[in-house]
């Protein structure tokens, strides 16, 4: 169950400034907590959260402020409408490049207007769960802005991303709902693998001023950072 989190909690989890956050270290922290997070074949964090439909099978975090999320969410919604035999759903944690037009969350109610922004203007059709303040269950899978998990119905870990590749989630569950009605029933292993996406910068561009120029400058601020991690 997604608690409501402590003040000092949801203060820390919901970062006002990008660029600040990446020169802290927060984002290899993130995806520190990802790799720490269940593995394929282990039980997956279970929550009570408030919606319609059944236990999710496919959950997709992500915001109105990341723009990954806003490019790949609607092509999720076409793999869900081509998959009715699963369970789709949609997880929204913090802001993952707050700026002036949609700052970071300082209450709920302000949290459910962003998730109701994400709905209408990116026509997000899957059912939206909103995470508490705190970020409960967004830190329990691993704090990534824009990840996604299947879940089979025994409640283990099949699949996990780091980031929302719409095309291979689907071709992972073409995959995993077709062996699972196969007889006999086939010996399940896991795999690791690394992945490629390539970026429509003028379209990233376009959803980072979306939310705020600051949200734009703070980005490239980040870039000048990751340069110089990289270099050292």
């Amino acid at each position: 169950m997604g608690g409501a989190g402590s003040r000092e909690d949801a203060a820390s989890y919901n970062y006002p400034h990008f660029d600040a956050y990446v020169a802290e270290g927060g984002d290899l922290a993130d995806e520190a907590a990802f790799r720490d997070s269940a593995a394929a074949g282990q039980r997956a964090e279970d929550f009570t959260l408030p919606r319609l439909g059944d236990e999710a099978l496919v959950r997709e975090f992500g915001s109105f402020t990341c723009p990954y999320c806003s490019a790949e969410g609607p092509l999720l919604d076409a793999a869900a409408a081509r998959h009715p035999e699963a369970a789709w759903v949609f997880i929204y944690p913090r802001e993952a490049h707050p700026g002036e037009n949609v700052p970071c969350h300082d209450s709920y109610q302000h949290k459910l207007g962003c998730a109701a922004l994400l709905r209408d203007e990116a026509g997000i059709g899957r059912d939206i769960l909103v995470d508490d303040l705190a970020g409960t269950v967004h830190r329990a899978y691993g704090l990534m802005p824009n990840m996604t998990w299947v879940i089979d119905r025994g409640g283990r870990v099949a699949y996990k991303a780091n980031w929302t590749s719409a095309a291979n989630v689907e071709a992972f569950l073409d995959r995993f709902l077709a062996a699972r009605t196969q007889h006999p029933a086939g010996t399940a292993y896991e795999t690791q693998q690394i992945e490629f996406r390539h970026t429509d910068r003028n379209r990233f561009t376009e959803h980072l001023l979306r939310n705020g120029r600051r949200a734009a400058a703070e980005f490239e601020k980040a870039q000048k950072l990751w340069a110089r991690r990289a270099a050292t």
